[in-house]
């Protein structure tokens, strides 16, 4: 992200994963045996981003490096 003020702007640097999640579904947790709020379950997947062709709907994120995931926001600080 750059500003054109005469000035240097700040550029600051974002992860893009190019998935939407959510919270596992009761029902997909139970079919798949794993604890209801853990995890998150991939609802979208963005066209030629680094998750295509890797993940795709219906996946479930369970941990990301060492990092347990239960919430869709830790993507985006992870």
């Amino acid at each position: 992200v750059t500003a054109s003020s005469g000035a240097e702007a700040a550029v600051e640097k974002v992860t893009f994963l190019g998935v939407e999640t959510a919270p596992v579904p009761e029902v997909l947790a139970e079919h798949l045996g794993i604890e209801r709020d853990f995890g998150l379950a991939v609802r979208t997947v963005a066209p030629d981003s680094p998750a295509s062709g890797v993940l795709q709907k219906n996946d479930v994120l369970r941990k990301l490096d060492d990092q347990l995931l239960v919430d869709s926001r830790q993507l985006s600080v992870l």
